[in-house]
């Protein structure tokens, strides 16, 4: 089993807290780890910082297949550094991480092997919120987080979990073959939803594993895109750049290939199952009205049979 993996870490505006980033990446209890770091154009201390963290032996040491670091010279965006990086990577399974969040202890070990004890290409693991000064967040924000969570839990497949939000959450608390990244062709460049985006569509190859107790620390401060979109969801499928015209709606479009029998992910449920899951209230989102996606995706597919 190759169990080798490629951690990308990209960074903008992160001195507060990238130096705890890049050391939770080092003390996971991974034999075969590669970190690659891209600082996308920090106008603050943060890629001093990471110059600093990655000359010490002893963070070098904990890393088998090398450290890479890359600045840039102007601002690119998240899903362009994103892929940027995972385009270098060289492990068979491949993780990103938000610098402003940290990894638990054994996050990636558990998430790995969840991959392989399940025969699945995709895994993600529970989820641990604080607040700016590492205070833990329950009400707010982040009880709306996880309540997204709670939807891997309550639905009959993790995949049709995802349909009711990005239980994702986020970006950083996935990991993924190479394999896969390359056949989706990476993230797509949605300004906010490209993490949901890309669980939907790995969704339709291989049936995502959550794992609870391998947590992501994520952090809310001011600077969170969650902060960004908030009170303004139709913003939420906007394209990092507005020359590339409309986003199709990740939901929808997902729908749209299950209703076509486009996937190969043989845990996807029948049509009438579909058909079951979206009349009942408790297996649709307050926040993402799944059951209207689905209809929208019936009318777009109007070959399609019940």
């Amino acid at each position: 089993m190759d169990k080798s993996v490629s951690v990308i870490a990209p960074a903008y505006n992160h001195e507060k807290y990238i130096e705890s980033c890049l050391w939770s990446i080092a003390k996971q209890n991974c034999k075969e780890m590669e970190l690659i770091v891209l600082d996308d154009c920090s106008k603050d201390r943060t890629r001093v910082i990471i110059e600093k963290t990655i000359k010490q032996k002893e963070f070098c040491d904990r890393f088998s297949m090398g450290v890479r670091f890359i600045p840039h010279q102007k601002n690119k965006g998240a899903h362009d550094t994103i892929n940027e990086g995972l385009m270098m990577a060289k492990g068979n399974y491949l993780a990103v991480i938000n610098t402003d969040d940290a990894f638990g202890e054994h996050h990636l070990e558990l998430l790995l092997d969840a991959c392989e004890e399940n025969g699945s290409e995709f895994a993600f693991g529970g989820i641990r919120v604080i607040d700016e000064h590492d205070e833990p967040v329950t009400e707010g924000y982040g009880k709306a987080i996880m309540k997204y969570q709670d939807t891997a839990r309550m639905c009959p497949t993790i995949t049709m979990g995802l349909t009711r939000g990005n239980s994702t959450i986020s970006t950083g608390n996935m990991v993924f073959t190479a394999r896969l990244y390359r056949k989706l062709g990476g993230f797509r460049n949605y300004k906010y939803v490209h993490d949901w985006d890309f669980a939907l569509r790995s969704a339709l190859i291989t049936e995502p594993v959550f794992v609870p107790e391998a947590y992501y620390v994520y952090r809310l401060h001011g600077g969170n895109t969650i902060s960004e979109i908030a009170g303004r969801p139709e913003d939420a499928n906007r394209m990092e750049n507005e020359e590339d015209g409309p986003a199709p709606n990740p939901l929808i479009e997902f729908l749209q290939k299950v209703l076509k029998g486009e996937y190969t992910n043989m845990r996807i449920p029948s049509l009438p199952v579909w058909e079951y899951f979206f009349q009942y209230k408790k297996y649709y989102s307050d926040d993402i009205d799944a059951k209207w996606a689905w209809a929208e995706a019936k009318r777009l597919c109007k070959s399609a049979c019940f």
